[in-house]
């Protein structure tokens, strides 16, 4: 499937030109003086489309050609995915709400550090169009299916927020993981933590919806059992696994409860779940599953995540049976932030906005004996 095409389109749409990166003249490219990053690293190497805020790997931004028209794509199971814009969303509107939270997080804190974030506005107010400001980003939805399949390819690669997640899930695992447990990894994707449980001796079993992210993952760890399936609907028995794994996949469902409940039931008695997701405060700021870059003729492309608060998870491991063993909310890290593309620009507003914020939780959980 070509990643960057719309099945149809509707009508005209009213937008500020961007400014165009490939078939421009040098003078277009140029950086404004006072913008450009340190250590000689270019612009437009920096503004990647996939910022702190989302839980996937940034992708090497290239060149952009922007559409003048929103689009209406079918997903696969016939129901379209409607995304119209009234004007182009550009990268200056992203880095314009970053500044702003730098802003409202820290107002009553120091009025210097708020007449910083106002110039800084103000700077990128009077330069949004002018190159990289007037970055045509554009985003399109994925349904999850053809979003995952899409992704296959890429999908393995640095990602600041996978390892800030396996930094916690991993010694959770390793933990409860030997010889002849009997483990699932849920929505596994590419088999990433199926491979560490098949190297710690367990009979290891991944399921996942999509059949590309299944085919890495059969490469990848020959010794594990994979299938295709709906991690609300599986066909394992009652009691199948003693440990079990879901990371950076409930976000996708509007209600994680129904699948919550079937991994409580393949869990036997005495046996430990483990889930980790984004954070709700990632959503709250934008923060979506996006993935594939920058491209010339096409939108950023996103698995949409839904923001799941405490109450809808303990209301879930209710319903499942499941008692929580710990709950730990994991910070962003420094290389989080300065991952983000405005942090390029502005560090400090980045800082502010950031710091010290949760990017994902995790919880363990029991099912009684």
């Amino acid at each position: 499937m070509d990643d960057g095409a719309i099945d149809g389109e509707v009508g005209p749409v009213e937008r500020r030109q961007p400014c165009r990166v490939g078939g421009v003249s040098e003078q277009q490219r140029s950086v404004p003086s006072g913008i450009r990053p340190s250590g000689g690293q270019s612009v437009s190497a920096r503004i990647s489309p996939i910022c702190a805020m989302s839980f996937w790997s940034p992708c090497p931004a290239r060149s952009v050609a922007g559409r003048d028209r929103g689009g209406i794509r079918a997903t696969r199971a016939g129901v379209n995915s409607y995304a119209s814009f009234v004007r182009a969303v550009t990268f200056d509107h992203y880095l314009a709400g970053v500044v702003g939270l730098g802003l409202i997080r820290h107002w009553h804190d120091d009025g210097k550090a708020n007449d910083d974030r106002l110039d800084e506005l103000a700077d990128a107010i009077s330069k949004r169009d002018e190159f990289p400001f007037s970055l045509e980003l554009t985003p399109s939805e994925r349904s999850v299916e053809d979003g995952y399949d899409e992704w296959a390819a890429s999908y393995d690669g640095p990602n600041p927020m996978i390892e800030l997640e396996e930094a916690v899930v991993t010694p959770m695992l390793e933990r409860r993981a030997a010889p002849g447990v009997r483990a699932l990894d849920a929505a596994c994707g590419t088999g990433r933590h199926a491979e560490r449980l098949d190297a710690w001796g367990c009979v290891t079993t991944g399921v996942d919806l999509s059949e590309p992210m299944l085919a890495v993952a059969r490469a990848k760890v020959p010794g594990a059992t994979f299938v295709q399936g709906d991690i609300e609907r599986t066909t394992f028995d009652d009691d199948a696994f003693e440990l079990a794994v879901i990371a950076l996949a409930l976000c996708h469902l509007a209600d994680p409860m129904p699948a919550v409940v079937e991994l409580g039931r393949v869990i036997a008695p005495g046996g430990t779940l483990v889930i980790a997701d984004p954070h709700p405060m990632g959503g709250v700021f934008g923060g979506q599953a996006f993935y594939g870059g920058i491209a010339n003729g096409r939108r950023m492309t996103y698995v949409r995540n839904h923001r799941h608060g405490a109450s809808t998870w303990l209301q879930a491991f209710g319903a499942a049976g499941l008692v929580v063993a710990e709950c730990i909310e994991v910070p962003m890290t420094e290389q989080q932030i300065l991952g983000d593309p405005v942090a390029s620009f502005h560090p400090d507003a980045a800082r502010a906005a950031f710091a010290d914020l949760p990017s994902i939780w995790v919880w363990e959980l029991r099912k009684p004996d």
